[in-house]
């Protein structure tokens, strides 16, 4: 019984620490997301996550090719050179979690949220701190600059929403219960 609760135990937690967000294509811009209006963009994500309130986003960092880190260091890029000596593919770190990342080529910029594929909008799966980048959506040129960014305020999701982490340890803590319940009635 004992090897029972401890292995439901482990699939739960290790379960729980597997959720993670998604690198989803929101649009591909002309211009540079730099010199667009920060309300614009804010509009454009907040339209494609059909909200029904405003999200406010700041820019986290920014690293410019060929560069490797953000000034503040907070921004890491890895980069894989092609014949041309320029890059179309790569990863990418932060020291926090970023919400939505841009990636500037010369034919314009696309945007990235981080977030659950299969329901964009839930805010439990918000951001990630790591991920890969690609060129392909903004012509396929290499990259002249990569943008992470940050929610930082706007109103607030509905409320109801349980972080899948805080559910895991419910269940589990039940389990323990049960499991502690069952011992003392067998004693």
């Amino acid at each position: 019984m004992k090897k029972i609760i401890c292995s439901l135990l482990l699939m739960v937690f290790v379960g729980a620490g597997q959720v993670s967000a998604s690198e989803i294509h929101i649009g591909t811009y002309s211009g540079n997301d730099s010199n667009t209006d920060l309300e614009l963009i804010e509009s454009w994500v907040t339209d494609w996550l059909d909200l029904d309130y405003t999200l406010e986003l700041e820019e986290y960092a920014k690293v410019d090719f060929p560069g490797t880190e953000s000034s503040d260091d907070r921004l890491t890029l890895s980069y894989n050179l092609n014949s041309e000596d320029e890059s179309t593919v790569g990863t990418w770190r932060t020291s926090d979690y970023i919400n939505m990342f841009s990636v500037k080529s010369t034919a314009g910029f696309a945007l990235y949220w981080l977030g659950d594929a299969d329901n964009p909008a839930d805010s439990t799966f918000w951001g990630a701190s790591s991920g890969n980048w690609i060129t392909d959506l903004v012509g396929g040129q290499g990259i002249s600059h990569f943008s992470a960014w940050t929610i930082t305020g706007g109103d607030e999701p509905p409320a109801g929403q349980v972080p899948e982490p805080s559910t895991m340890l419910l269940f589990g803590l039940g389990i323990l219960g049960l499991a502690g319940f069952g011992r003392k009635r067998l004693l």
